[in-house]
């Protein structure tokens, strides 16, 4: 499954799927948290949801029948939580098989996630540019009382990808 937040779904309206020649039907689950449902249904999102697999997770208590029954009409498949802690996503998630989650942004997802220790590897794709505080951060906060309390990562390959770098951290 590949993950992002309703926030890279208004900022990016991505279509989240394989475009390598040949591959299109590999395209993975995709999920969408979206506490309240209000990720708009004209997304490249909602209007690919009966072509590719699109899950769609919300706040049973947060959101509106009415916006969960619209996108239950594109074809989404709607996942009403109890709450939106990172660890009752992976367990829904793990529920319907998924064991393998790519979460692709933005930074307060990643950041939940990552703060919680479900982290376990971190496929890291660098540019060549160096953008400092005008950046956007890749990772939301993490709460560290100290440098000691943050979950170490050993970094197990570094490749060139153009004039960017991909490089692969495994938790220790």
């Amino acid at each position: 499954a590949i993950l992002i937040g309703r926030g890279t779904a208004l900022t990016d309206n991505p279509l989240l799927n394989t475009r390598l020649p040949g591959c299109s039907e590999r395209s993975p689950v995709r999920v969408v948290l979206d506490t309240y449902v209000k990720t708009p249904l004209t997304s490249q999102l909602a209007q690919t949801a009966k072509d590719i697999p699109l899950w769609l997770v919300c706040q049973d208590q947060a959101a509106e029948a009415s916006r969960i029954e619209a996108w239950q009409a594109t074809g989404a498949d709607v996942l009403a939580l109890a709450d939106m802690a990172p660890l009752t996503i992976a367990q829904a998630l793990g529920a319907r098989g998924v064991t393998t989650v790519l979460i692709e942004g933005g930074a307060q997802v990643a950041g939940s996630f990552m703060k919680t220790g479900l982290i376990d590897r971190v496929e890291w794709f660098r540019g060549g540019q160096v953008l400092g505080g005008d950046g956007l951060p890749a990772l939301g906060d993490q709460a560290l009382a100290q440098l000691s309390d943050a979950r170490q990562y050993r970094c197990e390959s570094i490749r060139p990808l153009g004039s960017d770098r991909w490089e692969r951290y495994v938790a220790v």
